[in-house]
């Protein structure tokens, strides 16, 4: 058939379908994976996920997840992008672009509104400052509270006491 048409594509994933979590199934998964991949269909990232839940050890899924990641980046699916870029990092921690790409989705989910998630990404790579900021923006003031109390200094004192103040607390 035509490799990189969506029928061609389609035929595979019901075969998949067939013969989940076999070797071929698993190379069928790839292929199917590449093909929409090819053809910029949006049903790549379905497939490349159900190929990184069906085989997460396999030797491809580091290359599955980093082109999802570019698919989201280049199609500006920023959320996704994140959890794929905060995916890699977890699932291969000692790759050594797991630290820079759990920090770019700390600033993704910053930059979009998710505070709540770039303080635990933040808090993951220890940047104690970001962490601190994007609580204050949240207004989670108790959570401040607690980071504060591992900042020494003044600037620890202060955003305890911020906190503090911000809660009703004296």
């Amino acid at each position: 058939g035509d490799f990189g048409s969506k029928k061609y594509a389609a035929d595979i994933f019901k075969f998949v379908k067939s013969n989940k979590n076999s070797t071929l199934g698993e190379s069928a998964l790839f292929e199917a994976f590449s093909a929409l991949k090819g053809q910029n269909d949006e049903k790549a990232f379905e497939v490349g996920e159900d190929y990184l839940a069906s085989f997460p050890k396999s030797n491809k899924a580091k290359e599955i997840l980093l082109t999802m990641t570019q698919m989201a980046l280049i199609s500006v699916d920023m959320r996704r992008a994140q959890r794929y870029l905060t995916a890699f990092a977890q699932k291969f921690p000692d790759d050594g672009q797991s630290s820079g790409y759990l920090q770019q989705a700390a600033q993704i989910a910053e930059q979009s509104g998710d505070l709540p998630e770039a303080a635990r990404l933040y808090r993951a790579i220890g940047n104690i400052d970001k962490q601190v900021k994007v609580l204050f923006l949240d207004s989670n003031w108790q959570e401040l509270q607690n980071v504060a109390s591992r900042i020494s200094g003044a600037k620890g004192i202060y955003f305890s006491g911020l906190a503090m103040y911000r809660m009703g607390k004296k």
